[in-house]
């Protein structure tokens, strides 16, 4: 019997073969199913990597899918390395939207002509936040101008985390000098929660949803706040400039009624929201007004370029 098999086997392994070989050379390869998606690619969505990839990924792809249902084609995921590149990929039309954090949603708009279209609400009803400065509970710090000569940790490209402290900072009188406060900055909000948990910096900035949710999460830290900034919109979607406008109609009106079918809830609970409302850049005057604030100094905020709504002329230019 054994010896019958491997006869068959070389066998059908010969047919293959000569098959393979009298084929037309010219003639194309057929694709596997995973190589040849169904539809062509009609919305390039950029997503900025967090520390649970995986995650994240799986979050992104179950949105990007019922997107793609929804427009009648495929929505592609492209990964980008951090916020600063968002703003690049507008610019070169490398991504048509992408979902952003407060003040890269201005930079975008400001810088790139995005267009801001959309934010998130979750299901307690929040779809704002506020920067706020902490210390631990036994810290001798009290105010932000008790900060000079001490480590200020914070988070690249947010305003929670770097475009409201150092504002307070600038009204402290703590900017004159490079050495007034050591600027520590992290990636990530939690990263910047840690260090200062752990007595790494002296004191820090996030937002206020990432700290309530850490303070949760972790009960036996004590953390006091010192100040809060105004409230902006949380995650909001952006539309590059030159994107088709009917397309950005159907893409807005399909995230705005989401909620309305299964399919679409289920994907807003994989993301920890109840659904997304209407958003535009009038919502973000706070940010325009602490760039604004900030525009004598702008260039030690380490943010680049110039301040949003300031134009070339030095002026104010904001919504």
């Amino acid at each position: 019997m054994i010896r019958l098999a491997i006869s068959i086997c070389s066998v059908l392994f010969l047919l293959l073969a000569l098959l393979w070989l009298g084929r037309d050379k010219n003639s194309p390869i057929p694709a596997s199913p995973a190589s040849n998606p169904a539809g062509p690619v009609v919305l390039r969505m950029g997503v900025i990597p967090e520390l649970d990839l995986v995650a994240q990924r799986a979050r992104y792809r179950a949105l990007a899918d019922v997107l793609g249902t929804k427009l009648g084609g495929r929505v592609e995921l492209v990964t980008v390395s951090g916020y600063q590149d968002i703003v690049k990929d507008f610019e070169s039309g490398q991504i048509d939207c992408a979902f952003l954090g407060s003040l890269v949603a201005v930079l975008s708009h400001d810088r790139m002509g995005a267009q801001i279209v959309a934010k998130s609400e979750t299901p307690a009803g929040l779809s704002s936040y506020r920067g706020v400065i902490f210390v631990k509970e036994d810290s001798p710090i009290r105010s932000v101008g008790d900060l000079a000569g001490k480590s200020l940790a914070l988070v690249h490209g947010t305003l929670g985390g770097h475009l409201f402290p150092m504002d307070e900072l600038y009204r402290a009188g703590l900017l004159k000098d490079k050495d007034q406060v050591k600027l520590v900055f992290f990636g990530t909000h939690e990263e910047a929660i840690l260090a200062v948990s752990k007595g790494v910096c002296d004191a820090g900035a996030t937002k206020n949803l990432r700290m309530d949710a850490f303070e949760k999460a972790n009960p036996q830290v004590k953390i006091r706040r010192i100040i809060e900034s105004q409230s902006v919109p949380d995650n909001a979607l952006a539309l590059r400039r030159g994107f088709d406008p009917q397309a950005g109609i159907a893409l807005t009106n399909i995230l705005l009624n989401l909620h309305n079918d299964s399919a679409g809830r289920l994907v807003l609970t994989r993301f920890g929201l109840r659904q997304f409302l209407p958003c535009d850049i009038s919502e973000f005057a706070e940010i325009y007004r602490l760039s604004a604030d900030l525009a004598p100094v702008w260039d030690r905020t380490q943010i680049g370029g110039a301040a949003p709504g300031i134009n070339k002329e030095g002026t104010d230019a904001s919504p």
